[in-house]
C-alpha cells in the first residue's frame, strides 16, 4: 500500500471515529422536527397514506426512520439510540460519498495536468487531507451528525451529483447520466428544494462538456429519470392538496423569512396582510399561550407535524426592502462560513 493510500485510510478511520463520538454524545438527542420524521415514518410503515402524504416534511429520512423502527422494533427505551444509529449509517454514506467526489476531483485535475503539463497545486495527499477536513467541518460542525433532520442524507447524495457532474466533463456514459438523473430525484426526496435545484444541475451537465449528440441525449435520459423518480410524489401531494405542488416548505419559509413575517407554526392570521387561516387553530388564552386544534391531522404535536395544513391560506408577497435585508444577512452568513 502506497503512502496516499495509507494516508487516507487513515483519514476515513479519523472520520469515522469522529462521526461516531458525534452520534454517541447525541444518543438521546431528538429535535422537534425529528418527531415529526418519526411520527411520518410510523405512518408510512403502518399504511396510513393520508397522514403519511405531507407537504412540508420531504419523505425519504422518514422513509429512513421508519424502516429501521419496523425492522428493529425497540423498546420505548432503545427508540431515539436506533434514530442516531441511522444517523450513524447516513454519515458514513455520506463519507464514502465525498470520497467519491473528491477522488472524481482528483482524477480531473491529474488528466487536465497530463494534457497542459502543470503541475498540481498541492501535493495529492495534501488535497485528501483538505477535502476530509472540510468534509469533517461541514458534516459535524455545521449540519451536526447528531441532528434528527435529513441535512446529512441531502448532502450525501449531493456529493455522488457532484462526482458525477466532473466525470460526465468528458465521460459521456450513459449509464453514468442515467444515475445522475437518479441521483437528483433522490435529491429531491430528501428536500423539496432539490426539485427546482434538479433543473439546475442538469443545466449544468448539458453545458459542461464539450456539445454532442451523445450528450444532448444522455441530458435528455438524465431528465427523464428524475422526473419519473420526482413524480409519483409529486402527484400524491397534489392530489392531497387538491392543487399541483411539489411541496410547500419553500412558499411557507418566504412568507415567514422574507415577508409578511408570519410564525411557522401556531399562524393566527397576523400580522394583517398574510392571509386568512382555512383551519381551525385558535389561541383561547394568550398568558400562558394556550393552543386549540382539531382536525385530520394526526402526529405527535399536530400545528408541528403539518404546517402546510394549518398554514393554508398564507398569502406571501414580494418586498423589494424586505428581500434585499434577507439577501443582505444571507451574504453575511456565507462570508462567515466561507472566510
Amino acid at each position: 500500500m502506497n503512502t496516499k493510500a495509507r494516508s487516507e485510510r487513515s483519514l476515513l478511520i479519523v472520520c469515522v471515529a469522529l462521526g461516531i463520538a458525534q452520534v454517541w454524545i447525541s444518543r438521546y438527542a431528538m429535535v422537534p422536527d425529528g418527531m415529526s420524521y418519526l411520527d411520518i415514518g410510523d405512518a408510512y410503515f403502518r399504511g396510513d397514506w393520508p397522514a403519511a402524504i405531507n407537504a412540508y416534511w420531504s419523505p425519504m429520512y422518514s422513509w429512513c426512520l421508519g424502516l429501521a423502527l419496523y425492522v428493529l422494533k425497540p423498546s420505548m427505551r432503545w427508540e431515539f439510540i436506533t434514530v442516531h444509529l441511522v444517523n450513524l449509517i447516513i454519515y458514513v454514506g455520506a463519507l464514502f460519498s465525498f470520497r467519491f467526489f473528491l477522488h472524481s476531483v482528483l482524477r480531473a485535475i491529474r488528466d487536465e495536468e497530463t494534457e497542459s503539463d502543470d503541475s498540481l497545486p498541492l501535493p495529492e495527499w495534501v488535497l485528501l487531507g483538505l477535502g476530509y477536513s472540510v468534509f469533517l467541518w461541514a458534516s459535524l460542525v455545521l449540519i451536526d451528525a447528531g441532528m434528527v433532520t435529513p441535512d446529512l442524507l441531502v448532502a450525501g447524495i449531493v456529493f455522488l451529483i457532484g462526482g458525477y457532474l466532473v466525470e460526465l466533463r468528458s465521460q459521456e456514459s450513459y449509464g453514468k447520466f442515467a444515475i445522475f438523473g437518479v441521483l437528483n430525484g433522490a435529491a429531491y426526496l430528501g428536500k423539496g428544494i432539490m426539485f427546482p435545484l434538479g433543473f439546475g444541475f442538469l443545466t449544468i451537465l448539458l453545458f459542461s462538456g464539450r456539445m454532442s449528440r451523445r450528450r444532448v441525449y444522455g441530458v435528455l435520459l438524465s431528465t427523464f429519470l428524475f422526473l419519473m423518480v420526482c413524480l409519483p410524489f409529486i402527484a400524491a401531494l397534489s392530489n392531497a392538496k387538491g392543487r399541483f405542488t411539489f411541496g410547500d416548505t419553500g412558499r411557507l419559509a418566504y412568507a415567514s423569512m422574507v415577508n409578511p413575517g408570519i410564525p411557522q407554526i401556531h399562524w393566527l392570521g397576523e400580522p394583517p396582510g398574510s392571509g386568512v387561516p382555512k383551519h381551525g387553530l385558535r389561541a383561547p388564552l394568550e398568558h400562558p399561550p394556550v393552543f386549540e386544534f382539531a382536525g385530520p391531522v394526526g402526529g405527535t404535536y399536530p400545528p408541528l407535524y403539518d404546517q402546510s395544513y394549518w398554514n393554508e391560506g398564507v398569502r406571501a408577497s414580494f418586498r423589494l426592502r424586505s428581500q434585499i435585508r434577507v439577501l443582505a444577512q444571507s451574504a453575511r452568513d456565507y462570508t462567515k462560513l466561507l472566510v
